[in-house]
């Protein structure tokens, strides 16, 4: 559980490890497929390496962390330049696709990028782990903080214009959007942090898991190499569970919260 204290010290102890992190590429692309992975605010590139590990053993692919600055920035600039790298990778000769994995702000990048800036034309699927898709209302704390630097925060309140425009647009045909939740984050609540019901996005729900331990739970790796394993969406809509369902698969969470998935940390 992180509290408005705890959630301080942690920003201010990512935005330390941000300073010392890499921003770009460097001169090597990598071979295959790749999978890009995105931190979250203040993130550090570092935070990821289980999740990178656990990924390219599991796929056998390779995997780019891509470094997001302090994370404070215009999420659409922040796309842009994830667009940019996304180019710089696509040059490899035997390049197909990238999937993308985004934790908290990271994924409403990524979200954005497919969305928007790639429109398919590189991304077939983008994971997000914890984004606040509908806004969080810790970032009101981040507001009051940093809000005088910091677009990013502004843009991740509840009901912001971005983030209505970002769930309502279309995933690109043989794309696929796919939000997983946890059940006990108390940074971005799993009903702030799912999709609405749309062709090509799909939710799950991982409990006994918080905002950060999304990272870091091996219960949380293997919801996404299931992910990225999985065949085409061709543009299905997979709904969020009725009030039933939410009450067997999910009981304690608040409704609206994604059906939960089997598995522990």
């Amino acid at each position: 559980m992180f509290d408005d204290i705890g959630l301080g010290r942690a920003i201010i102890a990512r935005l330390r490890l941000a300073f010392r992190e890499e921003r770009s590429l460097g001169g090597e692309r990598p071979a295959g497929s790749p999978i890009v992975l995105l931190p979250g605010f203040a993130g550090s590139n570092s935070a990821l390496r289980p999740l990178s590990r656990y990924l390219e053993h599991a796929l056998k692919r390779p995997v780019v962390s891509l470094h997001l600055g302090l994370g404070t920035g215009d999420i659409r600039r922040m796309a842009l330049r994830v667009d940019a790298q996304l180019a710089e990778l696509s040059r490899a000769p035997d390049f197909e696709y990238a999937d993308i994995v985004g934790h908290s702000l990271g994924g409403l990048v990524a979200a954005y990028v497919l969305k928007h800036n790639d429109r398919g034309r590189r991304v077939r699927r983008v994971v997000t782990l914890g984004s606040p898709h509908r806004g969080t209302p810790k970032a009101w704390w981040g507001v009051v903080t940093l809000g005088l630097v910091s677009p990013s925060m502004w843009q991740m309140l509840p009901h912001r214009g971005l983030l209505r425009w970002l769930e309502a647009a279309p995933v690109p045909p043989g794309s696929e959007l796919v939000a997983v939740a946890a059940l006990e984050d108390t940074v971005v609540p799993p009903r702030f942090a799912v999709l609405r019901r749309l062709p090509g996005h799909s939710n799950r729900g991982l409990p006994g898991v918080g905002h950060f331990g999304l990272i870091f739970s091996r219960a949380a790796f293997r919801l996404v190499v299931d992910a990225l394993k999985a065949p085409p969406a061709a543009g299905e809509v997979v709904a969020l569970p009725t009030r039933r369902e939410h009450s067997v698969h999910c009981k304690g969470a608040s409704p609206g919260s994604p059906k939960a998935a089997t598995g522990s940390t």
